[in-house]
């Protein structure tokens, strides 16, 4: 019986690179760079904010609108993301300065959407433009749908279908998975 015979190959030495063999000036200013960059998005927008600094930072918003609740309040709709899942809004009161600064793509934010009473422009103002808008034949009439993906929890691709009556009400939410991220993958 003949033994199989390998052939040895030499290979340079991997050289691990560690936290500890760089100067602290890198390593330091790696993390000031990922903190900084945590920081970029609207939601690092303290309360007391004036309005035209949020515009110097963060640019033109994607849309304006009036806040009902608060008189002369207004809110910026600043949308990011390749996939469309997240949107910030800001909101500012009568003296032009940020009151709060949020997400409202999300689960318990949707949850409070009211079919037969909230229309076109409630939804947009409280979630912000929709990603994609198509119409459906639905029971026979014209519907138009408004499709938000988002991140669910921070987990899951998700898509929520908001359809609309042909008088601009809402007549049914649904949640499901994104299947524009499952097919383009």
């Amino acid at each position: 019986m003949q033994m199989p015979t390998f052939q040895a190959i030499w290979r340079r030495p991997v050289r691990r690179i560690s936290l500890h063999s760089l100067p602290p000036a890198v390593w330091l200013a790696s993390i000031s760079l990922l903190l900084l960059a945590a920081c970029t998005t609207p939601l690092s927008i303290a309360p007391g904010t004036p309005e035209a600094q949020v515009r110097a930072r963060f640019g033109t918003p994607a849309a304006e609108y009036h806040l009902a609740g608060m008189p002369e309040g207004s809110r910026l709709e600043y949308d990011t993301g390749v996939t469309g899942q997240r949107t910030y809004m800001v909101d500012f009161g009568p003296d032009g300065r940020a009151v709060k600064a949020w997400q409202p793509l999300t689960v318990n934010h949707f949850a409070q959407i009211r079919p037969g009473v909230d229309t076109t422009d409630s939804v947009q103002r409280e979630f912000g433009k929709p990603k994609r808008i198509r119409t459906s034949l639905r029971f026979g009439h014209d519907h138009t749908v408004w499709e938000y993906p988002y991140s669910e929890v921070e987990v899951w691709n998700s898509l929520m279908t908001i359809t609309f009556d042909p008088t601009g009400k809402v007549r049914y939410v649904e949640n499901g998975q994104d299947p524009w991220l499952i097919l383009n993958k």
